[in-house]
Parts: structure tokens; sequence; C-alpha cells
């Protein structure tokens, strides 16, 4: 099953993040959006105002509950997130941290800092998914092809523009400020 491009993009189908939708346990395809009542948003996360809003375009192969990223959640699990934490560090006063020792991920933020983001996410963005019965190869191709044909600037894969560059950029600061961070730690632990 081809998803419609139209229905993500159609503004009636969306809900702000701050009243979660009762989100299907079916596969599906979904999309964050800028709250068109929130201009401000695009120079909080430094990339240029689209007309259709649209920031990102994700797959769920299992549950589309499972990837809504506005809610509690972690940047450690949650590529998007951290996309989102990443370009928002400065602006929210985001603080980095190390991952524990056999958790998921190397990098995340402070508990406090991961809140900040959620509320930010909840205050700022807009939400839309369809729930699909195909395969999950069928899913990603769909993904894909949407990505290819609405270029939503916090995608990562799929696309090669300006911003990608510019959200790889802040995404490896994150990562830079970690391993400096480990390595002072293992500097300490030595001494």
């Amino acid at each position: 099953m081809a998803v419609s491009a139209a229905h993500l993009l159609t503004p009636s189908n969306r809900v702000p993040c701050a009243s979660p939708p009762r989100l299907s346990g079916s596969p599906g395809i979904y999309a964050l959006f800028a709250r068109p009542s929130r201009p401000l948003i695009w120079r909080q996360l430094g990339i240029t105002s689209r007309q259709d809003s649209l920031l990102y375009v994700g797959v769920a192969t299992s549950s589309l509950a499972d990837r809504y990223h506005p809610g509690e959640g972690s940047c450690r699990v949650s590529s998007t997130r951290f996309s989102f934490g990443a370009l928002l560090r400065l602006w929210l006063c985001l603080t980095m941290k190390i991952a524990k020792s056999g958790q998921t991920g190397q990098w995340h933020f402070e508990p406090d800092s991961e809140d900040r983001l959620t509320e930010w996410m909840k205050d700022n963005l807009e939400y839309t998914g369809l729930t699909c019965a195909a395969q999950p190869a069928g899913l990603r191709a769909s993904e894909a092809a949407l990505i290819q044909q609405l270029d939503p600037p916090l995608n990562l894969d799929h696309i090669q523009r300006q911003t990608r560059r510019f959200l790889q950029d802040r995404r490896a600061i994150c990562r830079k400020i970690v391993r400096t961070l480990r390595d002072q730690a293992d500097e300490g632990a030595v001494t």
C-alpha cells in the first residue's frame, strides 16, 4: 500500500503533540510538523521555514505508539529526539551526559534536559500518522519515497541537501561533548 503524501500534509489530520493522539499498535508512516502558530520554531531549530511546516517523516515497522517521539523518552533510543536535541541544545540549555556502561546509545541528555526537550516538542510540534498493513520492507520503501518527494529537513536518510549537513554537524558537536566528558571521566579515574 502506497502512503499518500496528501494525507500526511493535510493540516486537519494533525494533532498537537501537547494532546497526544490515541496511537495504534499497528505499523505505519508518521510525520512531525512545526506548529504554524509558533513561527519562532524555525529560528530555534536553525533551519529555513517551510509553508507546509513539515519537519520529519518516519516509519514504524511494528507500532506507531512506539515511535511517538514527543512523549516521555530519551535521546539514547530515539535518533529523531537526538536530532531535535542537537539543534535545540543551546536554545534550551540542554546538558549532555555520558551513557552508563551497558546502556543503549553512547550519548544522551541529563534528565532535566530530556524533560525540557519533551516539553518543547509537546508545545511546538504536531503529529500525524497513517496505519498501514504493509510488510516492513514495503513500509520502508513508502517512507523513502515520501522523504524523497517531500524533502523534510530533519530526515538524515534518503536525501542530500544543505540542511542534512547542518544537522549532522550539530549531532557531531553533541558526540564530541560526550567524548570529552568520557575522556575527562577516564582521566579522573586514573588519578
